[in-house]
């Protein structure tokens, strides 16, 4: 018996009675304005400022803006309860589907735009996220919510009516900062390395005054990119003591100490090099002869180019 009432009992949960995730959704409210506050965010003058202003623009283009504000869209995600939404509003014109729905779910502290598919081209899902992220959200951080709404609903409107969004100061900012704590250190490290190649091809002044015009022109063009070219100057000086350092006396006097039979290294003074490299003298030709492969492989990598 016990038995039976508890197939019964299955029975009807799976077939009559409604799934636990659609009893737990919150409900979707009836559309009577292109504003909604359930939270009572906004003052009734802020609520008709945002009401004029999106009625002004349907009337212009006949695209729908409507925002909501609910408390929470809990259990469903953000992005599943503007779907409910935008099915139940219905919101743009049949046939030509351009809607945009704004929905902040204030305790979750989630907003989400979601586009009706005629204005996905213009309001694409990049575009959209450049508006969530950095028109509505920077102004939702400090509890402006009418601020935000109504910076985002100008930007949707700018873009549906043909204006492109400003450049944003935020990306720049991050772009400097990539550039001066990883691309700057990575040129004085490349720097260095070019210091140690060319202190033994060079004298101290050439090879310091050719790693700090190279390294300041490649980096000046990065930096360029970022609006910081100035840095490539310091980034050059840089280039330039540290390889004036490593081709420094010191540093010939410590290459001497391997040097066969402990011999000290000629001057690497350029004008000297000069003369040495005109000269017929028989060592040099001798000298020349006997270089030799390191024994080092190439790992198949490489690039070409033209220009």
């Amino acid at each position: 018996m016990h038995a039976f009432a508890a197939m019964l009992a299955a029975c009807a949960l799976l077939f009559g009675a409604p799934p636990l995730r659609a009893q737990e959704q919150q409900p979707v409210p009836k559309l009577a304005a292109r504003v909604t506050d359930l939270t009572s965010t906004l003052s009734d003058e802020q609520r008709a400022s945002l009401e004029a202003k999106l009625a002004d623009f349907e009337h212009r283009k006949g695209a729908q803006i409507a925002a909501l504000i609910v408390p929470s869209v809990k259990p469903e995600s953000i992005d599943e309860y503007a779907v409910r939404v935008m099915e139940a509003w219905k919101l743009g014109r049949k046939d030509v589907n351009d809607g945009v729905l704004l929905v902040v779910a204030k305790e979750d502290r989630k907003l989400r735009i979601e586009v009706g598919y005629g204005l996905e081209g213009v309001l694409s899902d990049a575009v959209s996220k450049r508006i969530v992220s950095d028109v509505i959200a920077p102004r939702f951080k400090e509890d402006d919510f009418f601020a935000g709404i109504d910076a985002g609903a100008d930007a949707i409107i700018g873009l549906v009516s043909g204006e492109a969004l400003p450049e944003t100061v935020q990306n720049d900012e991050d772009a400097q900062s990539m550039m001066l704590f990883v691309f700057v250190p990575m040129f004085l490290v490349l720097s260095l390395a070019g210091a140690f190649l060319l202190r033994d091809r060079f004298g101290r002044m050439p090879s310091a005054s050719i790693n700090a015009a190279a390294t300041g022109a490649i980096s000046g063009i990065f930096l360029l990119a970022a609006g910081i070219a100035w840095v490539a100057l310091p980034v050059a000086a840089a280039a330039f003591a540290m390889t004036w350092w490593v081709a420094g006396p010191r540093s010939r006097r410590q290459r001497s100490s391997w040097l066969p039979g402990g011999a000290v290294e000629p001057d690497d003074d350029w004008s000297s090099r000069r003369s040495r490299s005109g000269s017929s003298d028989s060592s040099s030709s001798s000298s020349d002869s006997d270089f030799s492969g390191g024994g080092g492989s190439s790992g198949g990598g490489g690039a070409s180019g033209d220009w």
